[in-house]
């Protein structure tokens, strides 16, 4: 056990205290949805780059996605924390089931037009930003904070099995029984998502609703409460610049990740079933990481751990797959990384639940998705590298660059010493 004395915050591995329903019905709805969309990630990138054959192509429906998720960021954020999330869960849920649903018929019909599909992709990402930050600013309401760390490790390392099996088992099936197959499951899995969201959640946040006076219901302008929002946000130093990081390394992550699929068929002279198990070594090794800050204290250190895995362990491992490409080190490369995404993304989504503001956590995620998010950007920089040098230029530029940031960050001392673990002054806005 350790704890910091007058801050309410105890981390103990051995408590007798256990998950209850809500929880469990929390992680029941967004494994369904998850699977879903880890299936759907796979056999849209299989389907588009088959059929086009162009990288320009694949990077053109994810960016189209992408920006379709910085337009809805905002605003969604603005309605989670006014809104019923179980109903939020349930429209996005509901979304995927038609975007999914629609592209299995494009697919098994051969009505390709590529509108249609930018369209549905678009779709597509705005169910994935409404389930994302609802769900994450769900998990705090479903738990005591001795569990906080556990249940966010619980929750991804569950999620990243599924993620994990998902991916395998779409490029299998796209293997032996085709891509519309694997798009119908997705189809499924989707819907499954929005009855448990609808048939649970839902009714559980009215409750919770009609329990909470009214005279602290969010009422007012949006652009106001977004506003105070990113006020609060910047006034945090080290946690402002913990989110700022995650948008340099994620730019260079996106523009390697979004592009495994030519990775393997390119610099690996692979096929889907390589593809599908390098992204399943990937969510493994996610699987792991997110269950080791539930059992070891690394809160405390959240600044420092950032940096060094989410940056520069990641990079390192981009910038040797681009230098080495072989099938065998890329699978374990790929463990590694997701390994180190693990830690870092449970140690600051911990964090996050306990600096921020239960009333403000929908806003925060929203705008750690936005200031997190270059993914156009970082995609056609990819594409472009891919179309003059090659894939293996995008992976190692990539990794290269990482590695520059993470020495730009660890130079920031309030980066570096930044402390997960709650303080008692931050409860309320200021």
């Amino acid at each position: 056990m350790s704890a910091w004395p007058g801050s309410g915050y105890i981390m103990d591995s051995n408590s007798t205290e256990r998950f209850g329903r809500n929880f469990f019905s929390l992680l029941w709805q967004s494994s369904a949805f998850y699977t879903a969309a880890y299936i759907a990630q796979v056999s849209l990138t299989w389907y588009i780059f088959t059929i086009t054959g162009s990288a320009v192509a694949v990077g053109i429906v994810a960016i189209v996605e992408s920006v379709a998720v910085l337009i809805v960021s905002l605003p969604v954020g603005a309605i989670i924390d006014r809104k019923n999330k179980g109903f939020l869960l349930f429209i996005s849920g509901f979304l995927g089931f038609i975007a999914m649903g629609a592209l299995g018929g494009i697919a098994y019909y051969r009505l390709f037009n590529i509108y249609f599909i930018l369209g549905l992709s678009a779709l597509w990402g705005i169910s994935r930003e409404v389930s994302r930050s609802s769900s994450l600013s769900s998990l705090p309401d479903m738990v005591s904070r001795v569990l906080q760390s556990r249940a966010n490790g619980v929750f991804r390392a569950v999620n990243s099995t599924l993620g994990s099996v998902a991916n395998a088992l779409a490029g299998g099936i796209i293997v032996l029984f085709g891509v519309v197959a694997s798009f119908s499951i997705s189809t499924v899995a989707y819907l499954v998502s929005a009855v448990i969201s609808l048939l649970v959640l839902f009714p559980f946040y009215r409750s919770k609703a009609n329990g909470t006076p009214k005279s602290q219901a969010r009422e007012g302008n949006m652009l106001g409460e977004l506003k105070e929002g990113f006020v609060w946000l910047t006034s945090r130093k080290g946690f402002f610049l913990l989110t700022l990081s995650a948008t340099f390394f994620n730019f260079f992550m996106t523009m390697t990740f979004t592009y495994f699929v030519i990775y393997v068929a390119r610099g690996l002279g692979a096929n889907s079933l390589v593809y599908g198990s390098m992204l399943a070594a990937l969510a493994a090794g996610d699987v792991i990481g997110s269950l080791i800050p539930g059992r070891i204290d690394l809160l405390r250190h959240t600044g420092r751990v950032n940096i060094l895995l989410f940056g520069g362990l990641d990079g390192l491992c981009l910038l040797l797959m681009g230098l080495f490409p072989s099938p065998y080190l890329a699978l374990a490369l790929a463990f590694v990384a997701g390994l180190s995404i693990g830690v870092s993304v449970n140690l600051w989504l911990t964090a996050a639940h306990n600096l921020v503001p239960a009333e403000m956590r929908g806003r925060y995620f929203a705008l750690d998705g936005v200031l997190t998010s270059l993914s156009p950007a970082s995609i056609a920089v990819g594409a472009l590298l891919i179309a003059d040098f090659g894939v293996l230029w995008d992976f190692m530029v990539s990794g290269f660059m990482m590695l520059i940031f993470t020495v730009v960050f660890g130079l920031m001392r309030s980066f570096w010493n930044l402390d997960g673990r709650p303080k008692p002054e931050v409860t309320e806005l200021s």
